[in-house]
């Protein structure tokens, strides 16, 4: 299912992977090939250094187009963020991607980090006014935006593996989801919402909202823990009743895990 996904994305044109020797995969000019090309849209969620426990911003769509090394887009319009469409100017390098954009009043935002096969980014990210002394530091994920293969709406997914590895110890329990439409990208059924139970080894059960973005057949989402941690959990679902993946959270704690659809 996931190498479907991927001739997907092939052929639309948003994650093309390199088809090079890995010979000619070291450096050329300086520059090391791309592993993949980035151009298309992607759903972008930041997270600041400063406040832990916060649901991140986003989703923020975000314009790539690549040529061979050399990255340019824009920023999202109207955000709390980057309200003006700023210029990108960046670099893909192997897995590695960069960019940068400059606000009106000159303050330099700098994004790095690494692109993965099944359609995700993640990395850091810094704000800083050399004019008055601020700086702001953060971690990102990102989503491809391509339209889902697989119908969570309404769905309820259980696991038996560790969704929470906080003080309260590693507890099973499940992911109740609702796919809506995102406006800023024609109304396409890419916004997941939804709750995280807890137990029922949890005394007493614990619920959380989760938010996040599901494309083709990858899923990203956002919960608070009940040690007011951030979780971010990423999976890949296949045949259409299981999801596999892995969750970290802003207290440096990352696992595995595995779910599969109740029917």
């Amino acid at each position: 299912m996931q190498e479907r996904a991927i001739q997907r994305w092939l052929k639309v044109g948003f994650l093309l992977l390199v088809t090079l020797p890995i010979l000619l995969g070291g450096c050329s000019g300086g520059k090391e090939v791309p592993s993949f090309n980035i151009t298309g849209a992607w759903y972008f969620y930041f997270v600041a250094d400063n406040a832990p426990g916060v649901a991140p911003v986003g989703p923020l769509a975000f314009a790539f187009t690549q040529s061979t090394n050399d990255l340019t887009g824009t920023t999202p319009t109207d955000t709390s963020i980057t309200p003006n469409n700023y210029a990108i100017t960046g670099s893909v390098q192997g897995v590695a991607v960069a960019f940068e954009w400059t606000e009106n009043d000159g303050t330099l935002d700098i994004v790095t980090g690494t692109v993965f096969v099944d359609g995700t980014m993640s990395g850091n990210w810094t704000r800083s006014n050399s004019a008055t002394g601020s700086k702001e530091t953060g971690t990102w994920n990102a989503i491809i935006y391509v339209g889902p293969l697989v119908d969570l709406n309404g769905t309820t997914w259980s696991s038996s593996s560790a969704l929470y590895g906080g003080s309260g110890g590693q507890l099973p329990g499940t992911f109740t989801f609702t796919v809506s439409p995102n406006i800023t990208e024609n109304n396409t059924l890419n916004d997941l919402s939804g709750t995280v139970t807890l137990g029922p080894q949890a005394s007493p059960v614990y619920q959380a909202p989760l938010t996040g973005s599901i494309t083709s057949l990858t899923v990203l989402f956002f919960w608070i823990g009940p040690d007011g941690a951030l979780y971010t959990y990423k999976a890949t679902v296949s045949g259409g009743n299981t999801m596999n993946g892995t969750w970290t959270n802003d207290r440096g704690q990352a696992g595995n895990w595995i779910a599969t659809k109740n029917v």
